[in-house]
């Protein structure tokens, strides 16, 4: 059996940038709207994260919709590619994961049967939330990336 766990997740205010692409590249989009962040000297004051509009097995890599957010406790101008989102409370069935952050999607189908077997309802129209609880060092001794993966659940 899966180690999911249920969570109140309260709303928040985020700087995001949105991007069309593969999933496996935020990290990349992560760099950028880091670098905007301090380069505006707007702090942001919880984990980054990803919200994932599209299951990957359904949509084709270069078509996926997703945001980079930093959650910020500020009111911030948004400039070019990076505007600001309110993410609304969810209940969210979650499980981590830590490893290489392109295997995380292996634990969606966990975390799913999971949900179904629980009696919950995936609610659909919300996006998924993938939490950057540690980043991957480039320093081979560091630890693994720590991911934690979200999923807006109702019922039971």
């Amino acid at each position: 059996m899966a180690d999911v766990q249920v969570k109140e997740i309260e709303a928040m205010r985020a700087m995001a940038l949105p991007f069309t692409g593969d999933y496996a590249d935020s990290m990349d989009h992560l760099d950028r709207i880091m670098g905007w962040l301090l380069r505006t000297g707007h702090p942001y004051s919880q984990r980054p994260m990803m919200l994932c509009h599209d299951d990957p097995a359904k949509v084709p890599a270069g078509e996926q919709r997703g945001e980079i957010c930093m959650p910020i406790e500020e009111v911030c101008e948004g400039t070019g590619d990076f505007v600001n989102r309110d993410i609304p409370a969810a209940t969210v069935a979650c499980m981590t994961y830590e490893g290489d952050y392109s295997q995380s999607a292996e634990i969606y189908p966990q975390i799913f049967d999971w949900i179904r077997e629980n009696g919950y309802t995936y609610v659909e129209d919300e996006p998924t939330r993938e939490i950057f609880v540690r980043l991957e060092e480039e320093d081979s001794g560091a630890p693994l990336a720590l991911t934690e993966v979200q999923v807006p659940i109702e019922g039971a």
